[in-house]
């Protein structure tokens, strides 16, 4: 929270009295150096507060996940419906003729 403060008061500042002197080009690449400072400065004194090393990157603790058994499924056969013809039946039915 007080890097955003300081990145908004030098911000505002920025955009008052050196926007207006020199011009937007230097405004902007005044903006660009204080958002980089601001926040190496930052990273830098959080750094320094909590200890941390410099690598932020922390290993996640092993997880032991239960151990699955395979389920077995037995393929049942499959019945056609009463009403439609059994693959030998369709094969015994001739083509009507045409009219």
């Amino acid at each position: 929270p007080a890097a955003i403060g300081v990145i908004a008061a030098l911000s505002d500042l920025n955009a008052t009295y050196v926007a207006s002197q020199t011009g937007v080009g230097v405004a902007l690449l005044l903006e660009g150096v204080i958002l980089i400072a601001v926040g190496f400065a930052a990273d830098r004194l959080r750094r320094r507060i909590w200890g941390e090393s410099k690598s932020a990157v922390v290993e996640p603790a092993p997880v032991e996940l239960p151990v699955l058994e395979p389920a077995v499924v037995e393929p049942t056969p499959v019945e056609p419906a009463p009403d439609e013809p059994t693959p030998d039946e369709r094969a015994r039915v001739e083509p009507a003729e045409p009219q």
